[in-house]
C-alpha cells in the first residue's frame, strides 16, 4: 500500500472514529430519600443528522446485576415489566423529551425497591453500530430514610368570642429536620360532633402562594379569612366579622419539605398542631325594661302620657322596636247591672293585681320599628297614624320612650304595656332579633264627664262652632241694621223742629174725667206732634 492509501485510510479511520454514537446519562452515585422525587437525564451524539433519538430505561436490582428490568420507552407503549407497569399507567414514572437527541426520566416518589443501576440505551438509527449505545448511572435509595424532627405546638385551648369580632388561630412549629426546611400550612376546620368531615380553609404552599378549600367558597369565608406567616416558625389564621356560624374546631396540619442534591423539593414529613376550639356567641342579653307598675286618673277629653323606660340595653349598637299594647276588661262598656259595683266606682277601672281570667283581649296602641318606621314594629296598630291622630309619640333620650293619647276617651281605659324589640345588625349586614321584654303595667282610669249642654255642645264640632262662632256675624249685621235705622230716624225727626229749633207741639184737648168720688182736678197733657 502506497503512501496516499495510508492517507486515506487514516482519513477514513478517523472519520469513523469522529461519527460514532456516545451516550451520556447524569454522573452517579446519586441518594435520595424515600418519598423524594428523582430526575435522570440522558443525552446521544454522534449519529447521523436528521433523525429523532429514541431512549428506553431499565434498571438492574444489586441482588441481580445481569436481570435487565425494563422501566420506559418513547418508542414503546407496553415497554414496561410489571414491577414498573403500574406506576408507569399512574403517571408516577415518565420520560419528557428535551429535544431530538436528549431526554429525562422522572420517578415521583422513590421507594427503596428503586434502589440499582439505572441504564439509559438508545436504539440504533445508523444502519451500523459504531461507539457506544447506553450509559448507567447509580441510584442510592438509604435502606431507612431520614428521621423527620418536625413538631407542631399540640397546646388545646378554647376561645371565646362576641358576635362581629376578630379571631385569631396560632399555628407554631417548635422543631424542624434543617434549617432549610420549608413549609406548607393546611388550616382546617371541624365543626360537626362525633365523625364530621374536616373542611380544608385554605393551603399555604411552601413557596407562599395560597389556594382556598372549597369549605372557605362554600360559606362566603374567603372575604373575611386571613392567613398569614409572622415568622419562619409562626403561622397565624384571622377570621374577620366572626359570626356564630364560625364556631368550631380549628387546627393546622404542617408539611416539611426538602430539597434534593438536585434541588428538586421533596415533602418529608407531616404534623398536626392542637386544637383550638372556637366558640362565637351573639352579645349576652342585658335587655330590661321599667317593670314598676303605676295607676293614672285622667278626665275624660284629658291627655294620657305613657313612658318605657330601657334602663339596660345588650349591645351599644342595639336598636329597639317600641310598642304598646292595651288591654281593657270583657264587661268596658257593657250595662252594668250591679248597683254595688256601681257605687264603688268600679266600673271601668283596671286593677294591677286583677286576676289573668278577667283581662281582655290586647290590643295593639302605637308600635315603632327598629328601622324607626312607624306602624313597623311587632304589631298593628287599630288606630291610624296621620296630622290628626290622637297618637303623639316622642324619644327624650336613648333609653326614653313616650305616647301620649290626646283627647281621651273612656274606652281609653285599661291596662297598658310596653314591648320591647332588642335588634342588631349581624356581620352579613342583616338585622336580627335578640331579645325582647316588657314593661310592668299602667292602669289608666278615664272619668266621664257629666252629660249636660256643655258637654254635648263640646263633643260636636259642628254644634260647637253653631253655638259659638255662627252667631257673632249675625249679631253684627242686626247692630249695623239698627244703628242704620237709627241715624235715618233722627234725620227725619230734625226735618220738624221749629224755625227757632223748638219743636212744634200739638194741644191736645185734655180728657176730663167727672166723677162725683174723684176729687182730683182733671188732667192736661201735652204730647208732640206735627202741624198740617
Amino acid at each position: 500500500m502506497g503512501l496516499r492509501g495510508i492517507l486515506i485510510g487514516c482519513a477514513l479511520l478517523a472519520g469513523l472514529v469522529v461519527s460514532q454514537r456516545v451516550v451520556t446519562v447524569q454522573e452517579g452515585p446519586m441518594v435520595r430519600t424515600e418519598g423524594s422525587h428523582v430526575t435522570i437525564w440522558c443525552n446521544v451524539s454522534g449519529y447521523k443528522e436528521g433523525l429523532q433519538q429514541d431512549f428506553e430505561w431499565s434498571m438492574y436490582l444489586p441482588s441481580s446485576p445481569e436481570r435487565e428490568i425494563r422501566i420506559i420507552s418513547t418508542a414503546q407503549q407496553n415497554y414496561a415489566y410489571a414491577v414498573y407497569a403500574q406506576r408507569v399507567n399512574a403517571k408516577e414514572i415518565s420520560v419528557e423529551r428535551l429535544s431530538r437527541d436528549s431526554a429525562l426520566l422522572h420517578i415521583a416518589k422513590v421507594t427503596a425497591l428503586d434502589q440499582g443501576l439505572f441504564e439509559c440505551y438508545t436504539p440504533n438509527t445508523d444502519g451500523q453500530y459504531l461507539g457506544s449505545y447506553s450509559a448507567r448511572t447509580n441510584l442510592t435509595v438509604p435502606v431507612s430514610p431520614s428521621v423527620s424532627k418536625l413538631r407542631v405546638q399540640k397546646t388545646n385551648q378554647t376561645q371565646v368570642h362576641l358576635e362581629d369580632s376578630r379571631v385569631r388561630i396560632n399555628c407554631s412549629v417548635t422543631s424542624q429536620t434543617s434549617a432549610d426546611s420549608q413549609h406548607a400550612v393546611l388550616w382546617y376546620v371541624w365543626r360537626a360532633a362525633g365523625d364530621g368531615p374536616h373542611e380544608l380553609l385554605l393551603r399555604i404552599e411552601r413557596s407562599g402562594s395560597f389556594e382556598y378549600g372549597a369549605y372557605a367558597e362554600e360559606e362566603r369565608l374567603r372575604r373575611r379569612v386571613q392567613a398569614e406567616r409572622l415568622s419562619p416558625r409562626l403561622y397565624a389564621l384571622t377570621l374577620n366579622r366572626a359570626e356564630t356560624a364560625d364556631s368550631g374546631t380549628y387546627y393546622c396540619l404542617v408539611e416539611e419539605w426538602l430539597s434534593d442534591p438536585d434541588g428538586a423539593w421533596y415533602r418529608l414529613a407531616r404534623d398536626a398542631s392542637g386544637f383550638t376550639q372556637v366558640s362565637v356567641r351573639q352579645p349576652e342579653v342585658r335587655l330590661q325594661v321599667e317593670e314598676a307598675d303605676s295607676n293614672i286618673t285622667v278626665a275624660e277629653a284629658g291627655s294620657i302620657r305613657l313612658g318605657c323606660s330601657i334602663p339596660s340595653q345588650s349591645s351599644r349598637d342595639s336598636r329597639f322596636s317600641v310598642s304598646w299594647y292595651m288591654e281593657r276588661s270583657f264587661a268596658y262598656g257593657a250595662e252594668e247591672d250591679d248597683e254595688d259595683e256601681e257605687e264603688e266606682g268600679g266600673g271601668g277601672e283596671l286593677d294591677v293585681g286583677e286576676a289573668d281570667g278577667a283581662r281582655g283581649e290586647r290590643q295593639c296602641v302605637f308600635s315603632i320599628g327598629h328601622d324607626a318606621v312607624f306602624g313597623n314594629g311587632n304589631c298593628s296598630p287599630a288606630e291610624d297614624g296621620g296630622p290628626h291622630s290622637r297618637l303623639q309619640f316622642s324619644r327624650a333620650s336613648l333609653e326614653q320612650y313616650g305616647l301620649t293619647i290626646q283627647r281621651a276617651l273612656p274606652s281609653d281605659a285599661g291596662r297598658y304595656v310596653c314591648h320591647v324589640e332588642e335588634w342588631l345588625l349581624n356581620p352579613r349586614n342583616a338585622w336580627y332579633r335578640l331579645a325582647t321584654n316588657q314593661s310592668g303595667f299602667t292602669v289608666v282610669n278615664v272619668i266621664e264627664q257629666e252629660s249636660n249642654l256643655q258637654s254635648v255642645v263640646c263633643a260636636n264640632d259642628s254644634l260647637f262652632y253653631f253655638v259659638f262662632f255662627y252667631p257673632f256675624p249675625v249679631f253684627g249685621v242686626l247692630l249695623i241694621a239698627l244703628l242704620l235705622v237709627r241715624y235715618r230716624s233722627r234725620g227725619h225727626g230734625k226735618s220738624q223742629e221749629g224755625k227757632n229749633g223748638a219743636p212744634l207741639l200739638w194741644i191736645k184737648e185734655p180728657h176730663l174725667s167727672y166723677s162725683p168720688t174723684c176729687l182730683d182736678p182733671p188732667a192736661l197733657s201735652l204730647h208732640p206732634g206735627s202741624v198740617d
